[in-house]
């Protein structure tokens, strides 16, 4: 009896000893299993991570190359400012510094009156041969603007009759004036401007690249008899307004480049002498000339040396003197 209990108590003792032994194997089996799931699940979650940073960078990249391409938009838009910024301001700039180096009294370089809150110069009598013409004056604190009066001169060759000559021409000889002229920015040019650098003989530069000349009515012996310039440019002029340009350009014996592209001569009637006795521009295109309303061509081209000429364009239907 002793016995039975003892080896019931041993099997007891086995079979308990059995189910905590698969127990424990259960227990390390379920934590096996849940270390693999969470190792799994960390794997994935550091994959996921991975490629979300890999999106991230490749963004980033994407960003930064627009960012890039901006900047570079920006530099290149800047260069190409810049550039015409250079290109478009440079006689502004040269303009500034004339005008801070000009005197406050520049107008006692000059004979001049007083009439109608304006200064009219009417010849100069200063010494620097580089002349800048500010577009106003301050006397007695009173702004005046600049105007320019036209001269005239007694012909030597025909007593009685007069001719135009510059207010820069010095003294009475022609080979006196001076080197070089520059107009302020917006300087505005006076209604009748005929013969304004007439007989300047020696001049070498006439810069009126921003000048106002939208009131101009007469331009005609504007640069008559300028024979040692080679280069005009009048881009910049607004001839809208012009009626006469006769001898304009007559015997601008050195002249090489002459930009009159933008002229527009739709009010002109005279043109007679315009072109005459100028040697050294091989070609003019006068394709843009309205001459509808010409009705004096003469001597128009006389003695000049051109290669060619395109008047292509040309209304002569009221010309009445092609001589």
């Amino acid at each position: 009896m002793r016995r039975m209990r003892m080896c019931r108590n041993v099997i007891t003792a086995v079979v308990v000893s059995f189910m905590l032994c698969n127990l424990g194997a259960g227990v390390r089996a379920d934590e096996g299993e849940v270390s693999q799931i969470t190792a799994t699940q960390t794997d994935a979650e550091q994959i996921e991570t991975e490629e979300q940073i890999e999106d991230d960078e490749s963004i980033n990249d994407e960003d930064a190359v627009k960012q890039n391409e901006t900047v570079d938009d920006l530099d290149e838009e800047y260069i190409i400012n810049d550039t015409q910024g250079d290109n478009m301001s440079s006689q502004s700039v040269e303009n500034l510094n004339m005008i801070n180096q000009a005197p406050a009294d520049w107008y006692k370089d000059y004979e001049y009156e007083l009439a109608d809150g304006k200064i009219i110069l009417t010849k100069y009598i200063g010494t620097n041969m580089d002349v800048f013409v500010p577009k106003s004056a301050t006397i007695g604190g009173v702004v005046y603007s600049t105007d320019i009066k036209v001269r005239y001169e007694e012909s030597e060759y025909t007593p009685g009759d007069y001719e135009y000559l510059s207010i820069w021409c010095l003294g009475e000889a022609n080979d006196e004036c001076i080197d070089s002229i520059t107009f302020e920015d917006g300087f505005v040019l006076p209604e009748d401007s005929s013969g304004l650098f007439s007989k300047c003989w020696h001049i070498k530069n006439i810069n009126m690249q921003n000048v106002d000349t939208s009131k101009v009515k007469n331009m005609s012996y504007m640069f008559n008899w300028c024979k040692d310039i080679t280069s005009l440019d009048l881009s910049a002029f607004d001839t809208s307004s012009v009626i006469d340009m006769n001898n304009m350009f007559n015997s601008c014996q050195s002249l090489e480049n002459l930009d009159i592209s933008t002229f527009d001569t739709g009010k002109v009637t005279n043109m007679s002498n315009m072109f005459s006795s100028i040697y050294k521009i091989p070609n003019l295109n006068l394709s843009h000339f309205d001459t509808g309303n010409v009705t004096d061509m003469s001597f128009m081209f006389a003695f000049s040396r051109f290669n060619s000429i395109d008047v292509s364009s040309f209304n002569t239907s009221k010309v009445i003197n092609m001589s």
